[in-house]
């Protein structure tokens, strides 16, 4: 985990020597202000009078070590937050990629907002909080270390005051910052809940419009609003008492300080005056030192928190390990072998004892009534998930021993909700790659039907989709989907559900440009429409997780039940349009 600061050390070390530098130039002011005082101003031992020409050099010295100081500090600040930004920068980048190489089954650890909250307000917290630790720290304990070693040197009287101040600061940080960590960690839960509430209620818009749920809406988002700012509210109560109190001791410690300076000044010390501008000014960087430090505290709580929440997303054990088998083209051979799978976290089994083959080029149509299975039995050929027993094999080789890429690029899936990205429809179609020529892209849309729609539209392919593939129809965004799984020409193509919202003469003719484009392409064709399979080499009909008929459509007339009962509700004017 270190990895990701250590690359930019370079910037942190030169943040931290510049911040010595500026500190050093604040320390250096005080001892140059009470030498300028007592011996300029106030003629030193002998009472001379104020030297103009000893009081003007002093003043060109204390400018010369301020700006000195000033250009310090800005270089620290510069080196500091490229140290924080670009370190923060490489664990999103990581994060991002983990979340990304995450099965299905591992997002059941996190949720869609938490997942948010964990790549944005978590890495600002990791990015302040190194900011702050290189500069703050530094620049905190140097006024505490170098500042009490002046004070001292000053006059052992003043650290006196010093000694009495620190007990009373430590036990009221120790007493905020122990209370306040675990609100911390509450706020950012609530944080990921608010993130989830509002993504549920952007996505699912049209559902909340379609049955007059706005306000219902809008009252649940405020529930759990309402929730986050009373935590909010409560913490930064809490810390607000902080800087009082801090204040009210670092004026009852000056306070001290000039009461010990006058009873000096009473008895006579001489070059006191000085001595106590200097050691007030001490004090008071000091204990401002203190309040920067117990701020920075403060931060590293939070950030503390939000590291642990990164982190535990980085480490997340992936359900799914991969495989070593890596190749180019592959025969489209799926084989069941006596497949039982659960989904995680669930108490009953999704598929149980699944066995079948399906050879490359022919075409198996999967059928049942809802929650049958379908989906789950499709997830587990391009290896979204594991099965709980037996084996899933592509090309005669068990699906555990691929790699994913290569499987995923010979299987291509396309699902009943089609995903649109806000892009170009080619980018959609493409996915986001550059190494497909035009007339690939069109071959493509035109054997998913997609094509003319898309030239109707005033930009044709250079068309940009609203959000969600607002703007298209439903039947339109399935066929891009679809578009983009056959640009990949796969081995195997998987359309789950994926035609249910074209009409049964466009499912017919893209039926048909599949059979006739891609002849040695394995189709699993899933669908609760008997006229959309009833031409597939076989049909795998599927009865709460169990195999309930294998066979062509004529057979499983004879032989199923559960598919007679599935036909038979279907319209049978309809059996003739595949004809």
């Amino acid at each position: 985990m270190t990895a990701f600061f250590l690359k930019y050390w370079h910037c942190s070390l030169l943040a931290m020597i510049f911040m010595v530098l500026e500190v050093s130039a604040d320390l250096a002011l005080p001892g140059l202000m009470a030498g300028m005082v007592d011996n300029a101003i106030l003629g030193g031992p002998e009472h001379l009078p104020p030297n103009t020409d000893l009081v003007i050099s002093a003043a060109v010295t204390m400018t010369g070590v301020m700006a000195a100081g000033l250009l310090c500090g800005l270089l620290s600040a510069v080196f500091a937050n490229l140290f924080s930004i670009r370190s923060a920068n490489l664990i999103r980048k990581a994060l991002y990629a983990r979340i990304s190489g995450f099965a299905f089954g591992d997002y059941e650890h996190f949720s869609a907002g938490s997942l948010i909250t964990r790549t944005t307000a978590d890495i600002t917290g990791i990015q302040n909080m190194t900011a702050q630790l290189i500069r703050g720290a530094v620049r905190a304990l140097m006024f505490l270390t170098a500042g009490s070693l002046a004070l001292l040197l000053l006059s052992p009287d003043y650290s006196m005051v010093l000694l009495i101040a620190l007990p009373l600061i430590i036990a009221e940080t120790a007493f905020i910052l122990r209370r306040s960590r675990p609100l911390f960690e509450e706020m950012q839960e609530k944080t990921d809940l608010v993130n989830q509430t509002a993504r549920e209620g952007l996505l699912g818009l049209d559902t909340l419009r379609s049955y007059a749920r706005e306000e219902h809406e809008r009252e649940r988002f405020n529930r759990v609003n309402s929730s986050l700012a009373r935590v909010r509210f409560k913490t930064l109560i809490l810390l607000s008492f902080m800087h009082p109190v801090m204040n009210i001791i670092l004026n009852m410690a000056i306070a001290g300080l000039l009461y010990i300076g006058y009873l000096k000044l009473a008895g006579g010390t001489p070059g006191e005056p000085g001595a106590i501008m200097a050691g007030v000014t001490y004090l008071s960087l000091i204990l401002n030192g203190l309040m920067m430090l117990v701020m920075i505290f403060q931060n590293v709580t939070r950030g503390l928190t939000s590291w642990k929440r990164v982190r535990e997303a980085l480490t997340q054990e992936i359900a799914l390990q991969e495989g070593s088998v890596t190749t180019g083209k592959a025969p489209g051979e799926v084989t069941f072998h006596d497949v039982s799978f659960c989904y995680p976290g669930q108490p009953e089994d999704a598929l149980s004892h699944i066995s079948f083959t399906v050879k490359a080029g022919e075409t198996l149509g999967i059928t049942g009534s809802t929650g049958s299975g379908k989906t789950a039995l499709a997830s587990l050929i391009p290896r979204f998930y594991d099965p709980r027993e037996g084996t899933v094999e592509i090309a005669g080789i068990p699906a555990r021993e691929w790699q994913f890429a290569s499987l995923r690029k010979i299987t291509g899936i396309a699902f009943q909700k089609a995903q649109i990205f806000r892009k170009s429809l080619r980018d959609n179609i493409t996915a986001g790659a550059s190494e497909y020529r035009e007339e690939e892209i069109q071959k493509a849309a035109r054997n998913a039907a997609a094509h003319d729609f898309i030239m109707e539209k005033p930009q044709g392919y250079d068309t940009v989709p609203g959000s969600g593939g607002s703007g298209l129809s439903g039947g339109q965004r399935q066929r891009i989907a679809l578009a983009r799984a056959l640009l990949r020409k796969p081995e195997i193509l998987i359309l789950d559900d994926a035609l249910s919202a074209l009409d049964y003469g466009t499912e017919a003719l893209v039926l048909a440009n599949l059979k006739r484009e891609y002849p040695g392409m394995t189709l699993i064709l899933i669908s609760q429409r008997i006229s959309a399979l009833r031409n597939a080499d076989r049909i795998l009909v599927l009865e709460k997780g169990a195999l309930a008929g294998l066979g062509t459509h004529e057979e499983l007339l004879r032989s199923s039940a559960a598919y007679r009962e599935l036909y038979s509700t279907q319209n049978a004017g309809l059996e003739d349009a595949y004809d």
